[in-house]
């Protein structure tokens, strides 16, 4: 059927504004933000619900359509993630989680509401990969000044090395189809993005991406290596997709412009891939072990969405090398393993919808994007081994590619049951981008406040902020003044009762648990 000219325009308007949520989420950060991994967390997570919200709009205002059993899935994810949240400690620490998650869903509920053009979706999310993948290689060799905090290069405007190359990763078995079975010059540019995708995964040193891209490129050339024995004449892709994996590969003989502690760092890199006795390698397998045991505490509903960082002290081992148990702040704020962390704050609940999802995502895939198969793979490997869908970026770019790969369901009944799921995303994500620009504003009057009692005013203006609250009561109790620090410790007791060094400073000031 040959679209209207008021669908095209439609059609239109969904690219543009996919276009502008894809380059603001990968472009923006936040100089001004106190603490480091905020300065891109904060801007990204704002602009995917911001983005989220418009596509939900996009999506309402088209109206009734036909729903299949992708998008229940997809919606069972949301219902699952809020229904985590009964009985969650930090209400806002777990709606900042549930709703960042149905920010997701709601990008891919809308695109394919939509009708967006798939293999142009796909085409428009390689482009900026590989833009932002330029800037991570000019970082690396000297060509571009750090972008993001300190010790977080390479990554360009994704802030940290380790989130742009999860992101370079996934993207690239798209890229590698593109080198085998794309004609003229969409061939030639695959195989250019490809070569220049690989470069940038392999400067990041990220172990997880490193071992991801592996395998996913090992399953794109089997698949392809398949293909060919099938129709000889895709052999030359085949080729030319290798040639530009090993092209990107020879940026391991250029020299590190990057100050790496070691005067070697992609060999040792490579030395230590699978290291799980020493280091990070350990300290990951340390907290995967311990975090067992909140898996069956709560088996059911979970602890709470985005609650790993608040219960883990509880059942950490005194030896823990991960906690850092003198501090606010003990450990980091995302467990470093996905899957493990969804088992944990969402319990069985959480798990089987994304599971269904996952598995239908495979089995309804369209069968012309060869892709879509390797992508997983990498996906696979990746939330095994660090936080991708817990992050903004991570997430967004898997809820295109997903968007991108099943088709739409152009037959079946049409219902209402659309609308009402659109709006209620719109609501979600709407009230989601309040949140994080909430939390962005403290982050800004924090590093303008210039006195005790301006980050006292930046505190009682967003209460949901935590830093602030952190710094007045660490100064309380540096000078001990418990009459000072005492509504402080108190907000801070209730919201992370199982930090040690909060429980003790608040009992050395007679607080008691509420």
């Amino acid at each position: 059927m040959i679209p209207t000219a008021s669908e095209r325009a439609a059609r239109s308007l969904v690219a543009l504004a996919l276009l502008t949520l894809v380059a603001v989420l990968f472009l923006v950060v936040e100089a001004d933000a106190v603490e480091r991994f905020a300065r891109y967390h904060l801007p990204k997570e704002l602009a995917l619900l911001s983005g989220a919200t418009v596509l939900a709009a996009l999506a309402l205002a088209r109206g009734p359509r036909a729903l299949d059993i992708v998008d229940g899935a997809a919606l069972a994810t949301v219902g699952a993630g809020l229904l985590a949240c009964v009985g969650a400690v930090d209400a806002d620490v777990a709606a900042r989680g549930a709703l960042l998650s149905g920010g997701g869903a709601a990008v891919f509920f809308a695109l394919r509401s939509l009708g967006t053009e798939r293999r142009s979706l796909a085409d428009g999310i390689a482009l900026i990969v590989v833009v932002s993948a330029l800037v991570v290689l000019g970082e690396a060799v000297g060509l571009v000044s750090p972008i993001g905090a300190r010790g977080t290069a390479p990554g360009g405007f994704l802030g940290q090395r380790n989130n742009a190359a999860h992101v370079f990763a996934i993207t690239a078995p798209l890229l590698f189809d593109r080198a085998v079975r794309a004609e003229g010059a969409r061939r030639a540019l695959g195989a250019l993005g490809l070569s220049i995708l690989v470069a940038a995964v392999l400067v990041t040193r990220s172990r997880a991406a490193w071992i991801a891209l592996g395998t996913g490129t090992t399953c794109a050339l089997l698949l392809a290596a398949a293909a060919a024995v099938r129709a000889p004449a895709s052999r030359r892709g085949l080729v030319l997709a290798l040639a530009a994996v090993a092209l990107g590969a020879l940026v391991l003989l250029a020299p590190a412009a990057l100050r790496w502690t070691s005067p070697r760092p992609y060999r040792e890199t490579a030395q230590h891939l699978v290291d799980t006795a020493t280091g990070s390698g350990r300290g990951r397998l340390v907290q995967a072990r311990t975090t067992l045991a909140l898996v069956r505490e709560a088996p059911l509903l979970g602890i709470g969405p985005g609650h790993w960082a608040v219960h883990y002290p509880r059942v950490a081992a005194p030896g823990d090398p991960t906690v850092a148990w003198a501090s606010f702040q003990p450990t980091g704020r995302l467990l470093t393993n996905d899957a493990l962390a969804l088992v944990a704050e969402r319990g069985v609940v959480g798990v089987l919808p994304l599971l269904a999802l996952a598995m239908l995502l495979l089995w309804r895939r369209a069968r012309d994007e060869a892709w879509v198969l390797p992508c997983a793979a990498t996906l696979g490997v990746l939330v095994l081994l660090d936080s991708v869908l817990q992050t903004a970026t991570g997430l967004c770019v898997t809820a295109l590619l997903a968007a991108a790969a099943v088709p739409r369901p152009e037959h079946g009944r049409t219902g209402r049951l659309a609308p009402v799921a659109a709006a209620l995303l719109l609501v979600g994500s709407l009230g989601g981008a309040w949140r994080a620009a909430d939390r962005m504003q403290a982050q800004r009057a924090m590093a303008q406040a210039r006195s005790l009692s301006a980050l006292a005013d930046v505190a009682r203006a967003h209460p949901a902020a935590l830093a602030p609250r952190f710094t007045l009561a660490e100064q309380a109790l540096f000078e001990r003044d418990c009459a000072r620090g005492a509504p402080w410790l108190s907000e801070l007791r209730a919201r992370r009762p199982f930090t040690p060094r909060i429980v003790e400073a608040a009992a050395s000031c007679a607080i008691d648990e509420e």
